[in-house]
């Protein structure tokens, strides 16, 4: 990992070259990759980061900020690409409003954003929750239109400080998303704040024993998630020019996201593949019992008709 930290030309390229793949007829044309987190943990400024990669300047398209109150208010969906002429990457980074312990969105209205029920450019009402009755809601999503990877947003500078009631909102939901079998990671962000020894030099980040405690503790807090699926990142904030350490470090986490999507979408395929089987099954049983229950019926009718003539027959004799 030290080496790809040091040179992260070829997961630049894996990261460019990644798209889904068409199994057992899940046809996926994009990932999506949804971020969810605490009002100013850098949801939005990790997309920021990643398309600052691509573009090779610093940029600041989706709206950041500390204002102690969520800045991001739709639900957005961006595309990537190294120009505005060129044709975006096959995923999309899902951005949407920050979560609050006690109110904000719940666990079954952060659903609907897994799904794929909420369209782009939602804008979330500060009076009302999300309902099948919201503008725009999508009832039947596609495969595409639904999260193919979670990256839950951590500040790790003041990760003490998260109440235990939004890591409650926290299981619940990661015990939701289990249940869908989405992947989901956690994305450790202003680890430059949490450590000196990270701020004085990025490439400390593997060392750092402070680091390494948070890491542990979110593992602890969310229900045993592997620590492979915890990644340390520095975003851009108030820095006007690229840093390859910064690069590397978000460059890494979602290359890794995107792998797991690609494991999600050949899980589901594997899935649709064994219900189609059972489906098919089961079809080819109730065509058989129906067969049979024809057969019985139409026995019947035949036996029924040759004793009437037989009866018949014998009457007419008699006479």
């Amino acid at each position: 990992m030290v080496d790809h930290f040091r040179s992260p030309s070829k997961v630049l390229q894996d990261v460019c070259d990644i798209k889904p793949l068409s199994l057992g007829g899940l046809n996926v044309s994009e990932f999506r990759l949804l971020l969810l987190g605490q009002v100013s943990s850098g949801k939005s400024s990790f997309y920021n980061t990643v398309n600052s990669i691509f573009r090779g300047y610093v940029t600041s398209q989706a709206i950041t900020g500390n204002a102690g109150r969520s800045v991001t208010t739709m639900f957005r969906m961006y595309d990537v690409a190294s120009s505005p002429l060129k044709e975006p990457f096959k995923w999309k980074i899902c951005d949407t409003v920050g979560l609050l312990p006690d109110n904000g969105l719940s666990v079954s209205e952060l659903l609907y954003l897994v799904d794929g029920n909420i369209p782009n450019r939602f804008q979330f009402s500060p009076y009302g929750g999300i309902t099948p009755d919201s503008p725009g809601f999508i009832e039947a999503p596609t495969h595409s239109q639904r999260a193919h990877c979670v990256a839950l947003v951590i500040d790790a500078s003041t990760v003490d400080n998260i109440p235990e009631s939004m890591w409650q909102k926290f299981r619940m939901f990661q015990d939701a998303v289990n249940a869908r079998r989405v992947p989901m990671v956690v994305l450790l962000t202003k680890i430059d704040l949490a450590c000196p020894q990270t701020q004085e030099n990025l490439l400390h980040v593997f060392h750092s024993q402070r680091i390494q405690q948070v890491v542990r503790m979110i593992s602890t807090r969310l229900q045993g998630l592997p620590t492979n699926k915890i990644f340390p990142i520095k975003n851009y904030e108030w820095e006007t020019e690229l840093n390859m350490h910064v690069n590397s470090l978000a460059l890494l986490a979602l290359r890794q996201m995107l792998r797991f999507a690609q494991d999600y979408i050949e899980d589901k395929s594997d899935y649709l593949r064994e219900l189609g089987a059972i489906r098919h099954r089961l079809s080819t049983r109730e065509l058989a019992y129906t067969m049979l229950i024809l057969i019985g019926f139409f026995l019947f009718l035949y036996l029924a008709f040759s004793g009437n003539y037989f009866n018949n027959v014998m009457t007419a004799t008699k006479e």
